[in-house]
């Protein structure tokens, strides 16, 4: 038999082997009796078509203690074949959607049959994303003035940022910071990065978008900061001529800041 032809056999036998599998399903048991268990991480309940939950660990522990570590992907889901038992559903990490955080940590007994397990905000442990505010001598608040420009700095559990404004021909700009010396990732959305004016009114300052050739350094877009990182940029928000006391809040992963800042 030539080359081709024993070549050609053997794919021949191995196509309908093939074509035969089947994608395990929730609930399956494979020859040695362990169970498909899938984990479905969504913000909202089944069938609302709710946001996933992305790239979160799931720490899947048994009695004994032994765990398996799971992780979610881009559709929020994450898979096993688990012995048939007891077994605890942690996330070490907290998720965070709008102002709060949230962590799960429930039983679930592992059969044949079972469905997907669902970890949706309505059965998590939230509470809220901690908000440190500046102020003169408290601990992780530092101020530093260089040549009248005033630059402020808060730090919380190894994440910082620093923020300074100014203010030329009435366009309001604030030069900010974020530095990622903690163990998890950091996201940022200057989307999300509110200026308000307190005095002489108060009014909630818009993003602005100024000309191009106008701008000194680069505006600042969104991101994440892996451990060790920083990135510096610029946020411009409408022109006030008036403006003088003014709050800055940065939402970033597991902390806002706030900072209070002076117009000149």
């Amino acid at each position: 038999m030539t080359l081709f032809c024993r070549t050609l056999a053997i794919v021949c036998c191995i196509i309908p082997q093939v074509s035969l599998a089947q994608i395990a399903s929730p609930g399956d048991l494979d020859p040695s009796g362990r169970v498909y268990t899938e984990i479905v991480a969504r913000v909202g309940a089944a069938g609302s078509n709710s946001p996933a939950i992305p790239g979160m660990a799931v720490y899947v522990v048994s009695e004994d203690g032994r765990r398996t570590t799971l992780r979610t992907t881009l559709g929020g889901t994450a898979a096993a074949w688990l012995a048939r038992a007891r077994y605890r559903i942690v996330t070490p990490d907290p998720f965070q959607y709008q102002e709060r955080l949230y962590s799960w940590d429930t039983i679930v007994v592992v059969r044949g049959g079972i469905g997907p397990i669902r970890l949706q905000l309505e059965n998590a442990k939230s509470r809220p994303v901690p908000l440190m505010t500046w102020k003169a001598n408290e601990v992780g608040a530092r101020v530093t003035i260089t040549n009248g420009r005033v630059m402020r700095t808060l730090s919380l559990a190894g994440v910082s940022a620093n923020a300074a404004a100014t203010r030329n021909d009435n366009l309001i700009t604030v030069e900010l910071t974020l530095a990622n010396r903690s163990s998890h990732n950091v996201d940022y959305d200057p989307r999300d990065f509110t200026l308000k004016a307190l005095t002489p009114a108060e009014k909630t300052l818009s993003p602005w978008i100024p000309k191009s050739g106008i701008l000194s350094a680069p505006t600042l877009s969104s991101g994440r900061l892996a451990p060790g990182q920083s990135v510096t940029g610029l946020l411009y928000f409408e022109p006030d001529s008036k403006a003088r006391d003014v709050v800055l809040r940065v939402p970033v992963s597991r902390v806002t800041f706030e900072f209070p800042l002076v117009l000149r």
